[in-house]
């Protein structure tokens, strides 16, 4: 945890309450962890609510019927 919160800039006690977020949706712990980074750099470049950003993203990727692996596809990349 350390580790995501020195890298992305987001303190430690709001990644922990985005990651209880997921594993609150039914994700399982490998599907948190991959899921955590992205939302992270999405709570980054947008000076959002880690939380919050954590919870939109579950709700519409399951809102839409798909499975959190479409989450790579979805999400910007760094070079775009």
């Amino acid at each position: 945890m350390v580790r995501f919160t020195m890298k992305y800039g987001v303190g430690a006690n709001e990644m922990a309450t985005g990651l209880y977020q997921l594993a609150s949706a039914g994700l399982s712990a490998a599907e948190s962890q991959e899921v955590l980074q992205h939302t992270m750099k999405l709570a980054m470049a947008t000076q959002g609510d880690h939380n919050t950003l954590a919870k939109l993203t579950v709700q519409t990727i399951m809102g839409f019927g798909m499975q959190m692996s479409c989450l790579l596809y979805t999400s910007p990349s760094p070079r775009d």
